[in-house]
Protein backbone atom coordinates (compact mmCIF):
# COMPACT_ATOMS: atom_id res chain seq x y z
CA UNK A 1 0.00 0.00 0.00
CA UNK A 2 1.35 3.34 -1.05
CA UNK A 3 2.16 6.26 1.74
CA UNK A 4 -0.72 8.11 0.01
CA UNK A 5 -3.19 5.07 0.65
CA UNK A 6 -2.13 4.79 4.02
CA UNK A 7 -2.43 8.61 4.94
CA UNK A 8 -5.75 8.37 3.35
CA UNK A 9 -7.10 5.75 4.73
CA UNK A 10 -6.03 6.67 7.96
CA UNK A 11 -7.63 9.68 7.56
CA UNK A 12 -11.12 8.16 6.64
CA UNK A 13 -10.71 6.19 9.83
CA UNK A 14 -10.47 9.27 11.99
CA UNK A 15 -13.46 11.32 10.22
CA UNK A 16 -15.89 7.87 10.42
CA UNK A 17 -14.61 7.82 14.16
CA UNK A 18 -15.95 11.35 14.13
CA UNK A 19 -19.31 10.44 13.06
CA UNK A 20 -20.04 7.67 14.83
CA UNK A 21 -19.04 9.05 18.34
CA UNK A 22 -21.21 11.88 17.77
CA UNK A 23 -24.23 9.21 16.47
CA UNK A 24 -23.66 6.47 19.14
CA UNK A 25 -22.35 8.98 22.04
CA UNK A 26 -19.62 6.92 23.56
CA UNK A 27 -17.52 9.15 25.27
CA UNK A 28 -13.53 6.81 24.36
CA UNK A 29 -11.36 9.22 22.43
CA UNK A 30 -9.74 7.39 19.28
CA UNK A 31 -6.30 7.38 20.88
CA UNK A 32 -7.86 5.47 23.72
CA UNK A 33 -9.34 3.06 21.65
CA UNK A 34 -6.44 2.65 19.33
CA UNK A 35 -3.87 2.69 21.83
CA UNK A 36 -5.51 0.19 23.51
CA UNK A 37 -6.58 -2.14 20.57
CA UNK A 38 -4.76 -0.67 17.72
CA UNK A 39 -7.19 0.45 15.73
CA UNK A 40 -5.17 2.02 12.66
CA UNK A 41 -3.03 -1.53 12.36
CA UNK A 42 -6.55 -2.82 12.19
CA UNK A 43 -7.87 -1.12 9.40
CA UNK A 44 -4.17 -0.68 7.60
CA UNK A 45 -3.89 -4.66 7.40
CA UNK A 46 -7.56 -4.85 6.17
CA UNK A 47 -6.97 -1.92 3.40
CA UNK A 48 -10.06 -0.55 4.05
CA UNK A 49 -12.81 1.80 6.31
CA UNK A 50 -16.17 -0.13 7.01
CA UNK A 51 -18.98 1.70 5.86
CA UNK A 52 -20.10 0.46 9.26
CA UNK A 53 -17.15 1.72 10.86
CA UNK A 54 -18.84 0.93 14.54
CA UNK A 55 -18.95 -2.64 14.02
CA UNK A 56 -15.53 -2.68 12.97
CA UNK A 57 -14.49 -1.50 15.61
CA UNK A 58 -16.17 -3.20 17.68
CA UNK A 59 -14.91 -6.19 15.96
CA UNK A 60 -11.08 -5.83 16.78
CA UNK A 61 -12.15 -5.03 20.29
CA UNK A 62 -13.83 -8.73 20.48
CA UNK A 63 -10.91 -9.77 18.21
CA UNK A 64 -7.99 -8.88 21.29
CA UNK A 65 -10.23 -9.79 23.66
CA UNK A 66 -11.07 -13.69 22.50
CA UNK A 67 -6.71 -13.49 22.03
CA UNK A 68 -6.77 -13.36 25.68
CA UNK A 69 -9.46 -15.12 26.55
CA UNK A 70 -8.30 -18.71 24.64
CA UNK A 71 -4.67 -17.44 26.34
CA UNK A 72 -5.56 -17.14 29.78
CA UNK A 73 -7.98 -20.48 29.43
CA UNK A 74 -5.09 -22.37 28.85
CA UNK A 75 -3.59 -21.10 31.48
CA UNK A 76 -6.75 -22.52 33.76
CA UNK A 77 -7.10 -25.63 31.68
CA UNK A 78 -4.37 -26.93 29.56
CA UNK A 79 -4.82 -29.06 26.59
CA UNK A 80 -3.24 -32.26 27.39
CA UNK A 81 -1.64 -32.42 24.42
CA UNK A 82 0.13 -28.83 24.02
CA UNK A 83 3.33 -28.94 25.92
CA UNK A 84 3.20 -24.88 26.38
CA UNK A 85 -0.14 -25.33 27.91
CA UNK A 86 0.67 -27.67 30.60
CA UNK A 87 4.14 -25.75 31.37
CA UNK A 88 2.40 -22.42 31.17
CA UNK A 89 -0.33 -24.15 33.54
CA UNK A 90 1.98 -25.20 36.27
CA UNK A 91 3.06 -21.75 36.81
CA UNK A 92 0.03 -20.47 37.84
CA UNK A 93 -1.25 -21.63 41.48
CA UNK A 94 -4.99 -22.09 42.71
CA UNK A 95 -5.30 -18.46 44.01
CA UNK A 96 -4.13 -17.26 40.63
CA UNK A 97 -6.18 -19.63 38.76
CA UNK A 98 -9.30 -18.66 40.67
CA UNK A 99 -8.26 -14.74 39.66
CA UNK A 100 -7.92 -16.16 35.74
CA UNK A 101 -11.24 -17.66 36.54
CA UNK A 102 -12.79 -14.65 37.18
CA UNK A 103 -11.03 -12.67 34.49
CA UNK A 104 -12.28 -15.12 31.87
CA UNK A 105 -15.97 -14.13 33.23
CA UNK A 106 -15.30 -10.58 32.85
CA UNK A 107 -14.10 -10.98 29.28
CA UNK A 108 -16.94 -12.98 28.07
CA UNK A 109 -19.10 -10.48 29.10
CA UNK A 110 -17.71 -7.82 27.29
CA UNK A 111 -17.90 -10.35 24.32
CA UNK A 112 -21.23 -11.39 25.33
CA UNK A 113 -22.16 -7.69 25.16
CA UNK A 114 -21.20 -7.37 21.55
CA UNK A 115 -23.19 -9.92 20.37
CA UNK A 116 -26.25 -8.54 22.05
CA UNK A 117 -25.11 -5.37 19.79
CA UNK A 118 -24.82 -6.97 16.52
CA UNK A 119 -28.15 -9.11 17.14
CA UNK A 120 -30.04 -5.95 18.03
CA UNK A 121 -28.32 -3.23 16.43
CA UNK A 122 -28.73 -1.25 19.93
CA UNK A 123 -26.50 2.40 19.81
CA UNK A 124 -26.74 2.65 23.21
CA UNK A 125 -25.47 -0.50 24.48
CA UNK A 126 -23.26 -0.43 21.49
CA UNK A 127 -21.72 2.73 22.55
CA UNK A 128 -21.81 1.20 26.25
CA UNK A 129 -19.85 -1.73 24.64
CA UNK A 130 -16.91 0.51 23.83
CA UNK A 131 -16.55 2.38 26.61
CA UNK A 132 -16.67 -0.19 28.76
CA UNK A 133 -14.16 -2.36 27.15
CA UNK A 134 -11.61 0.43 26.95
CA UNK A 135 -12.51 1.12 30.84
CA UNK A 136 -12.28 -2.16 31.54
CA UNK A 137 -8.45 -2.57 29.94
CA UNK A 138 -7.19 0.27 31.52
CA UNK A 139 -8.54 -0.14 34.83
CA UNK A 140 -8.34 -3.95 35.38
CA UNK A 141 -7.49 -6.31 33.06
CA UNK A 142 -3.70 -4.64 31.64
CA UNK A 143 -2.80 -4.53 35.30
CA UNK A 144 -3.53 -8.24 36.54
CA UNK A 145 -2.62 -9.56 32.55
CA UNK A 146 0.70 -7.95 33.21
CA UNK A 147 1.06 -9.65 36.37
CA UNK A 148 -0.06 -12.77 34.81
CA UNK A 149 2.49 -12.68 32.05
CA UNK A 150 5.50 -11.60 33.64
CA UNK A 151 4.84 -14.44 35.77
CA UNK A 152 4.55 -16.99 32.56
CA UNK A 153 7.47 -15.36 31.17
CA UNK A 154 9.81 -15.39 34.31
CA UNK A 155 8.58 -18.79 34.62
CA UNK A 156 10.13 -19.95 30.94
CA UNK A 157 13.43 -17.89 31.64
CA UNK A 158 14.24 -20.49 34.54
Amino acid sequence: MKLIDKENLLKEAREKFESIKNELGFKSTFEEINDTFYINDYILSLGFVSERFSRQICGRIVENYMSWLNYLQGLVFPNAGNIVNLNESKLINDSEKKEIGKMLSEIMAIITTNSVVAITKDKKIEARFIDESVTYWNSSFKSRATQIIKKINDGWKK
